[in-house]
């Protein structure tokens, strides 16, 4: 009773080895600390209100008077007499062994077996979503509260919570969620709505913070049965232009067959029929519905393919309603092309889908996957034999009966062809004076052209930073050698000469390997520019460049 809760919650009465009443010990009078259960051996008898919380039960205020109070052990309540048995000199529940019968199930406190139950896998749950606790956008990971079908098997938890403590310093109890909510956690690639029928498999497991939870592994959607499933169907958000008023009209019209109306080509003319539903508002009810169903088919059929869980929302996203189209015609194409994804996930795909693999596409697909591990490297391009080489290597890692191999004749004409194509999947070739072909994928090409546009433009600035106050290079040079005085190490002659440079160049470009002297040189050219009265900014693209800056 809600009487009962607050006097267990605010007092707990201690119990001696003596059997008799101890005043009650308040909250605010000692730490609570969270219930666990006591690593070391049983003790004789409680000291305090502390030790009592540490144990896995609680003594109980609704038969406080007598100094009995009932012992509480998770999933079930013990009457005092039982507590007494269980301790001849009326031991806490430190003191108290696990209880084999429970007074209120029968079957035993069951913690023990729920452990071994949370560890079981492969397991099912139909529920419906009740709402959405919180979802990442980005990896996809979602927290769900939802409604379990009715005869679900949920394994036993502790039905009450240890209080928390807040910022305040107050003490507050968890609420107790309903017998049928469950949280469901884990990754969807796709958005939920409230009110969809699912089926879940994974497993149970319990949380030491948020108790029993159910870690999906995969998701199922399953079409609504009953009205009111349906209603809670249409009217979960799913679908703009229909709410909860608009779907029970909707079900009151058709009923059970709702969702067939809404399918059918027919639609239009049907919902037109419905009161207070008129031309405009029939039109966006089909055109969301059909953009629903095509949108969840498209995430079905990369499901079912194997798909990796976290590209299909960006993939479904680009393509919309026509993805599976676009990808069962050339998955090769689309993906590589559109979205840079790697080869691997493309060969996987296409056999899946039983598509023919002995194709051009698939040519050009495994020369860009080629670039795309040279940028790894760190380089921009390869020479035409080194990138034809590495898509051979990738074309044949995995040999099918019906495909053969792809000779590199074959590959050097489709690269040839790509050089020269303005869409579909292309690379560009750059022909030094002296040497071999260089292959860039379009993307570095374009990059590396506008950082030497870019460079050319700022080496072409006037000579002089201050026109009206010329740089006196003798000044300069004397100026070096009263720096050179206070510095450990002596200018080497590259170093001088880069510093008198930085005086008077616009654009400065330093090269050099580790060790070689970049750092105190640029020190230098900073301290120069100070005693000439110029202001300085410095940047570095990565953390520990500028941390030496």
């Amino acid at each position: 009773k809600p009487q009962e809760d607050r006097a267990r919650w605010s007092r707990l009465p201690v119990r001696t080895s003596e059997n008799k009443a101890v005043p009650s010990i308040g909250y605010e009078q000692g730490q609570i600390l969270p219930l666990r259960k006591p690593a070391g051996p049983r003790h004789s008898r409680a000291r305090n209100v502390d030790e009592i919380m540490m144990g896995e039960g609680r003594s109980s205020a609704h038969d406080s008077s007598n100094g009995h109070g009932g012992v509480w052990a998770p999933g079930a309540w013990s009457s005092s007499s039982n507590a007494d048995a269980l301790g001849n000199e009326g031991t806490s529940c430190d003191d108290a062994e696990e209880p084999k019968e429970s007074a209120r199930t029968g079957k035993g406190s069951g913690s023990r077996r729920n452990r071994k139950g949370h560890e079981k896998e492969g397991e099912s749950l139909t529920a419906v979503i009740d709402r959405i606790t919180y979802r990442n956008e980005e990896n996809g990971y979602t927290i769900l509260k939802v409604k379990a079908a009715k005869g679900t098997d949920i394994p036993d938890a502790p039905a009450m919570k240890a209080p928390q403590i807040t910022k305040s310093g107050r003490y507050r109890r968890r609420t107790p969620t309903a017998k049928n909510v469950v949280t469901v956690i884990g990754i969807l690639h796709y958005q939920l709505f409230p009110g969809a029928n699912m089926k879940f498999t994974g497993s149970w497991e319990m949380d030491k913070k948020y108790g029993l939870q159910f870690k999906m592994e995969s998701a199922e959607e399953v079409a609504p049965d009953s009205i009111d499933e349906i209603v809670n169907y249409l009217a979960g958000g799913r679908i703009k232009g229909v709410g909860k008023v608009t779907a029970k009209r909707l079900v009151e019209a058709y009923g059970a067959d709702t969702l067939n109306v809404l399918e059918s080509p027919d639609a239009i003319q049907k919902l037109i029929r419905i009161p207070k539903i008129g031309t405009a508002t029939a039109h966006k009810i089909k055109e969301n519905f059909d953009r629903d169903r095509d949108l969840h088919m498209a995430y079905m059929f990369l499901e079912a393919n194997k798909f990796p869980k976290h590209l299909c929302k960006r993939v479904v996203e680009k393509l919309g309603t026509e993805t599976e189209g676009l990808l069962r015609a050339d998955p090769y194409l689309v993906l590589c092309r559109h979205f840079g994804i790697s080869f691997d996930v493309q060969e996987q795909l296409a056999e899946s889908i039983g598509l023919s693999r002995n194709t051009v596409n698939r040519t050009k697909s495994a020369l860009v996957q080629s670039l795309r591990d040279a940028t790894r490297s760190g380089h921009c391009y390869l020479s035409k034999s080194t990138a034809c080489a590495n898509a051979h290597n990738i074309l044949n890692k995995r040999l099918c009966p019906e495909l053969g191999e792809v000779t590199p004749m074959e590959i050097e004409r489709v690269a040839d062809s790509m050089k020269t194509a303005t869409e579909g999947i292309t690379l560009r070739e750059v022909r030094p004076v002296d040497g071999e072909a260089r292959y860039y994928l379009p993307a570095l090409y374009e990059a590396e052209m506008e950082v030497a546009q870019t460079i050319a433009n700022l080496a072409l600035r006037k000579e002089l930073l201050f026109e009206d106050e010329p740089v006196d290079s003798a000044r300069v040079s004397r100026w070096l050698d009263q720096l050179q005085k206070t510095c450990d190490s002596a200018f080497t002659d590259e170093q001088r000469a880069v510093v008198l440079k930085a005086a008077t160049s616009p654009l400065l470009i330093i090269t050099g390997g580790p060790g070689v002297g970049k750092t105190f040189t640029i020190e230098s050219v900073v301290k120069l520019w100070k005693a000439m009265g110029r202001k300085v900014a410095l940047c570095a693209p990565t953390g520990r460049a500028a941390k030496t800056l």
